[in-house]
């Protein structure tokens, strides 16, 4: 009988152990992600900024939430950008993906803005699919072309919002309508194709 008590006393110091630890680590958590979030949000490049993005990834309520505040004032940088949109990848929220969406169909913003904003919808839309624009020379000039691949696992995390059931026609609508024509025709143009791929 003593054995037993003295197992039972060592098996709740190690669960109050564990309580503790865990909420530390929770502390250290939100602390980080606190951290990472007015980093991300003050915008800019170098070092900082590259720790924040990949913080944010392991923030599931505050990642998505400052990502899609970036989205609202998006960077000219194309490095900064691309940061962005890479991040927003790795951030699946309801959040993000109307930020986003909000970009893309919006014919007053930058080509390379709307063109990254699209690269992430297509992520949305298949998180194992990538893309990759490249340049395509023809006897009436150049055009750009929108290459689809593969990542070797899924990419991207749930926010605490997850993204809707209805996300792939969703994206596909928004993709469509921007094919549409809305003045930009190499936004048209990669809009077009990407419906056509995506839809296989």
């Amino acid at each position: 009988m003593r054995d037993i008590g003295k197992a039972i006393i060592a098996t709740a110091v190690l669960m109050s152990v564990a309580a503790v630890e865990s909420s530390v680590a929770q502390a250290t958590e939100h602390e980080s992600c606190a951290k990472a979030e007015s980093t991300f949000g003050r915008g800019g490049g170098g070092k900082s900024m590259e720790w924040a993005a990949s913080m944010l990834l392991g923030c599931p309520s505050s990642g998505p939430r400052v990502v899609a505040r970036r989205w609202g004032s998006p960077p000219s940088d194309s490095t900064e950008l691309r940061l962005l949109g890479s991040v927003s990848t790795g951030v699946r929220d309801r959040r993000t993906l109307a930020a986003v969406t909000a970009v893309a169909a919006n014919s007053s913003q930058p080509r390379h803005v709307r063109l990254e904003a699209i690269r992430t919808l297509v992520t949305y839309y298949d998180p194992s699919v990538v893309v990759d624009y490249r340049t395509r020379s023809l006897p009436s000039g150049e055009e750009l072309v929108p290459v689809l691949g593969s990542w070797s696992s899924p990419r991207g995390r749930d926010g605490d919002q997850p993204l809707p059931a209805t996300v792939k026609g969703d994206i596909l609508a928004t993709l469509r309508q921007i094919g549409g024509g809305d003045g930009d025709q190499t936004v048209v143009k990669v809009a077009k194709k990407l419906v056509k791929e995506l839809q296989g």
